[in-house]
């Protein structure tokens, strides 16, 4: 076999020795040198199984921020009502007393309500009136309170 490259090496022109010079050279630094160049512009599935374990990671913290986040506005959902139902209680509170102190005073008294300049707009003959509109008051706050509005 080598006694048949040697022939026609010979029976060629120096030209044309040259280029198949090259060509082998070329043909050996290829296969030689190919699959770690393939490797190198190709991304391996070590840094792709890098780049996903990276992303489930921060999957999860976003996940376990997002349920912290939740609890804390249903943390403060729940205060913000009991906030409310506190001051609608103690609003209630105040009605009886003052619904008590109606009931116990036997001087009348007289209620004015006033809009946003301070100007009378209608004026109510203590305890007569404002008993039904104290009573309704009340009425409207308990069942307020207990529906948990």
């Amino acid at each position: 076999m080598f006694q048949y490259i040697s022939d026609i090496i010979k029976n060629i022109s120096p030209k044309q020795r040259l280029w198949a010079l090259v060509v082998t050279l070329v043909t050996i630094v290829t296969i030689t040198l190919g699959g770690d160049i393939i490797n190198a512009l190709s991304n391996s599935d070590k840094a792709l199984e890098n780049r996903i374990a990276t992303l489930e990671e921060a999957n999860k913290l976003l996940n376990s921020q997002n349920k912290n986040l939740q609890i804390i506005v249903i943390e403060s959902q729940i205060q913000c009502t009991k906030d409310i139902t506190e001051v609608r209680q103690q609003i209630l509170d105040e009605l009886n007393q003052l619904e008590t102190q109606m009931k116990t005073s036997s001087q009348p008294m007289r209620l004015m309500r006033v809009d946003s300049s301070n100007s009378p707009v209608r004026t109510i003959q203590l305890p007569n009136e404002s008993m039904m509109h104290i009573k309704t008051m009340k009425q409207k706050l308990q069942t307020q309170i207990d529906e948990g509005k």
